[in-house]
């Protein structure tokens, strides 16, 4: 597996302490404080170590407060309830004694059901589009370092933006950013796998701004 890939999947990778209680580290990527994605992905992580034989339905979280990329980050799992098709997990991140974020989230058994997807939105092709780590060396010598980090890492999904200057767009547009997203390589297959346009990204409106973090997520 591609080394950064492996990382990734080391940090989702949590330590259980106790019954339902796990504790997992953090990595410094360059953001003043944890990774939001980092918080939900580890609390999802927990949450399935106590669920058997089902899949991930729904989920909805909170980002309470600032994480610290320097101490652990404890997850207590709570099991409100486990029914014949659903299982509801609901899930605390406790660091310095303080909650800094919550989560429900939906377990379900596998069946079959009702399919359906949003049509492919007429988007310029990804071979035709810049990464988002491909930033021009002039714009990096007016950032700060720790910025500069976070924008040149190595990560281990490629993102493609149509509109990479999405959030600094002071007028006001749809919400709605579309990006090619393709996951980097893994040793002994030819071709790594390619999602889609059109994912869409639930950014909050305001008059003339378009917040770009939210406190409250939601997924199904």
């Amino acid at each position: 597996m591609d080394p950064i890939l492996a990382d990734v999947v080391d940090l989702l990778t949590l330590e259980q302490i106790e019954v339902d209680i796990f504790r997992g580290e953090s990595r410094d990527i360059g953001s003043p404080q944890v990774f939001g994605g980092q918080v939900l992905g580890q609390a999802l992580w927990a949450a399935s170590r106590t669920v058997e034989d089902r899949y991930v339905h729904s989920l909805h979280a909170y980002f309470l407060r600032r994480g610290d990329f320097n101490a652990p980050i404890v997850y207590q799992v709570d099991r409100p309830r486990d029914g014949r098709s659903f299982t509801n997990r609901r899930i605390t991140a406790i660091q310095h004694g303080r909650q800094i974020f919550n989560m429900t989230a939906s377990f379900q058994v596998e069946e079959s059901g009702l399919e359906h997807a949003a049509l492919m939105p007429d988007v310029p092709r990804p071979d035709t589009l810049k990464s988002l780590g491909d930033v021009p060396e002039e714009m990096l010598k007016n950032l700060p370092e720790r910025v500069c980090r976070f924008l040149t890492r190595q990560r281990p999904f490629e993102l493609r933006p149509v509109r990479p200057d999405y959030h600094l767009k002071p007028d006001r547009i749809e919400p709605v950013n579309h990006i090619w997203v393709r996951q980097r390589p893994i040793t002994g297959r030819s071709e790594s796998a390619r999602s889609p346009a059109g994912i869409r990204l639930g950014l909050r409106v305001a008059r003339y701004r378009h917040a770009a973090a939210r406190r409250q997520h939601a997924r199904w």
